[in-house]
């Protein structure tokens, strides 16, 4: 089976480089969405570390057919949120790469498009915790979410790690700390 190549249609801006770790009192939580356009589906990855760079918890998740890679990164933000909120990690900098669902996650008030109401509701989860910073990153500091994305997308299940990572991603991981 073929799933063809990635269609990028978040602008990338230069902020935040390679992964880098968070204060020492903080999680770092990274998101991606992949979307291949021959088959509609989408596949999203999250990935929480600690100061160290340690796994605190990743999944990865195939989230079926979707409208646009937007949507998609909106939709993984929201289970990012929610994901830090399960594991009890309540000082959190979310990371994803796809600037204008950042922009909105950042943005003050409703924001009104296709996909208002989940970042409406990331917000809203994300206000429940001690400290939820939203940021922007490069895919360069984003590459073990991106990996669990892009392997998302040949699974029919939601698959998640605590304190582990699947054994495909391992390189990924050993190669993106500082």
């Amino acid at each position: 089976m073929s799933f063809g190549k990635l269609i990028l249609k978040c602008r990338v801006c230069q902020c935040v480089g390679p992964w880098s770790p968070p204060p020492q009192d903080h999680y770092k939580v990274n998101f991606d969405a992949t979307f291949f356009a021959e088959t509609g589906s989408a596949g999203v990855g999250v990935v929480v570390r600690d100061c160290d760079g340690q796994i605190i918890g990743a999944l990865r998740q195939n989230i079926g057919l979707d409208q646009s890679v937007e949507m998609a990164e909106a939709l993984v933000a929201r289970r990012a949120v929610r994901f830090a909120a399960k594991l009890c990690v309540f000082r959190v900098i979310i990371e994803g790469d796809c600037s204008r669902v950042i922009a909105a996650l950042k943005g003050f008030g409703r924001y009104r498009t296709l996909f208002g109401h989940i970042i409406d509701e990331s917000k809203q989860i994300g206000g429940t915790l001690r400290s939820c910073l939203f940021q922007h990153v490069r895919r360069e500091g984003n590459m073990l979410a991106h990996c669990l994305a892009k392997k998302a997308v040949l699974s029919a299940n939601t698959d998640v790690w605590v304190e582990s990572l699947p054994e495909d991603v391992e390189d990924v991981f050993h190669s993106d700390l500082p």
